[in-house]
């Protein structure tokens, strides 16, 4: 079951389209400005998917902080919707309590190889791994000079696996009903594996530039003040990764450790940078 939760209360979603405004009729009846009788249109499909769309082109609605577009957008357990100022959450109990998120602080240790090419001082190829707590790896490898544009990432889940491809015009994430499953026999082996081959979802998407989108929702927080997906402690953990990977390769991939005692503070690694690159000659001129 799938609800609509404004404060603190639940409102289940049924199956087939529900209206979202100010009409006292709708699912979810709010009052605020620039909220439209019809203001939004909630779709739930009998397989247990959920999207919304604008009932009408003026009808303001961010998703995440993101401004919703023209096309139908999918909800996801936990996503928060705001209109006229109202926020309210989606919430889907099949997916309760198992959303996970891994972080830089997940990060046990970091493992990096490259070579550089064409005369290039810095590594134009480069194999990453990182290694996060509780069992969970991520491999990533870049090239410069690829004769292909490969912009793709593959997760793989307990449950299902998914593939998000960024030069896919329309289907940029397919979701895979896949997975193992480890039955335990007497005998001659302890464990078998059983292979579990499902269908596949491609979820519609708005169609929509990435820039654009990320100014949109950067501009929406500064008049919200709220704070950015992407903040600045998230841009500070892009940048230990990339300074982690670096050193490992100067170190002939030596692992790297996160949590090794001789790494200094990040956060004060960076503001002693600032302060030395604004306190530099060129700067002060």
């Amino acid at each position: 079951m799938s609800y609509l939760e404004l404060d603190g209360n639940r409102h289940a979603i049924p199956a087939g389209e529900s209206v979202i405004g100010s009409d006292a009729s709708s699912l979810l009846a709010l009052e605020g400005p620039g909220i439209a009788p019809r203001h939004l249109v909630v779709v739930a499909t009998a397989d247990g998917q959920t999207s919304v769309r604008r009932a009408t082109d003026d009808a303001e609605t961010y998703i995440n902080g993101v401004l919703l577009g023209p096309q139908p957008a999918p909800l996801l357990h936990g996503d928060k919707i705001e209109v006229g100022g109202r926020e309210f959450s989606f919430v889907d109990e099949r997916r309760a309590g198992n959303t996970a998120f891994v972080s830089v602080e997940e990060i046990a240790r970091l493992q990096a190889v490259g070579a550089k090419h064409a005369g290039q001082s810095q590594e134009t190829l480069a194999y990453i791994t990182v290694q996060f707590e509780d069992n969970i790896i991520g491999h990533v490898h870049v090239n410069w000079l690829a004769p292909a544009k490969i912009r793709q990432v593959i997760v793989g889940g307990s449950k299902r696996m998914c593939i998000y491809d960024d030069n896919e015009p329309s289907e940029k994430i397919k979701v895979y009903d896949k997975g193992v499953e480890l039955k335990s026999i007497e005998g001659i082996h302890s464990a078998l594996v059983q292979y579990r081959l499902g269908d596949m979802h491609a979820p519609a998407l708005p169609n929509a530039e990435a820039l654009a989108r990320a100014t949109v929702h950067f501009a929406h927080c500064i008049k919200s003040h709220t704070q950015p997906i992407t903040d600045g402690r998230a841009g500070l953990a892009v940048v230990q990764v990339l300074e982690a990977a670096q050193q490992s390769m100067a170190e002939q991939g030596r692992r790297v450790y996160f949590v090794d005692p001789r790494r200094e503070d990040p956060a004060k690694h960076y503001q002693d940078k600032l302060v030395q690159l604004i306190s530099s000659p060129t700067m002060v001129r």
